[in-house]
């Protein structure tokens, strides 16, 4: 049985958790929690198996406080703020889930967490400068990445990351399944819904492809597994 605990001020989202955890017969909900106040708290983070964890709690920062007292649980993180991803991928959380949190993407963050337990790899990764930290980004979570000057903005499902880097060399590191469209837009091919020759749309988002690339573009959509 999955020991699951909540960590959130926000009272919808114990609601919605407590509903979705109902229907997944091998979880049980030990502790739901909406301060990081109290020594209950404490003791049930460390019985629990997997922390639904918002990192940003009105009485503190939730990473800080399982740094403070050695508590080492798996996490998925919730947060109604994109960037907080970031902190997520400092602590080598499983997932993300940005507020509000449907049934669909709760259950994807659920079957990642017992993937990652049965030992099956939940996803190829790699490892980035953002600011003065390295950050580990999923190639799965990827949609699409952008240049900026002399960064790149990688777009993920949860939200963006600014990294030091160049095109080429992000490009080196990623895998098959990324293609570059444009000498500002590298693109994940699993996540494009449609293209044409000017343009791929990635989640109702139009990226431009340069003519330079169409051709390759096509050549790769048309011989694709």
């Amino acid at each position: 049985m999955i020991q699951v605990v909540v960590v959130d001020d926000d009272k919808i989202i114990h609601s919605l958790i407590k509903s979705y955890l109902s229907l997944h017969d091998d979880c049980q909900l030990i502790g739901s929690f909406d301060s990081l106040q109290g020594e209950q708290l404490e003791a049930k983070l460390k019985q629990a198996d997997l922390v639904f964890l918002d990192v940003e709690m009105p009485d503190g920062s939730a990473i800080e406080y399982l740094a403070k007292y050695d508590i080492d649980p798996d996490v998925i993180v919730i947060t109604s703020d994109s960037k907080y991803a970031y902190w997520g991928y400092q602590i080598d959380a499983l997932d993300f889930l940005l507020k509000p949190i449907s049934q669909t993407r709760f259950d994807h963050a659920l079957k990642k967490y017992k993937n990652f337990k049965k030992g099956e790899d939940y996803g190829e990764s790699i490892m980035v400068k953002s600011g003065l930290e390295q950050v580990k980004v999923l190639l799965n979570d990827i949609l699409w990445i952008e240049g900026a000057s002399e960064y790149l903005k990688i777009v993920t499902v949860e939200g963006k990351i600014l990294v030091y880097s160049n095109m080429n060399d992000m490009l080196h590191n990623l895998n098959q399944d990324f293609l570059r469209i444009h000498r500002s837009y590298i693109v994940s091919s699993k996540k494009i819904e449609k293209y044409n020759r000017k343009s791929v749309w990635i989640r109702d988002n139009e990226i431009p492809v340069s003519k330079s690339y169409s051709n390759m573009l096509k050549t790769y959509m048309d011989n694709r597994d």
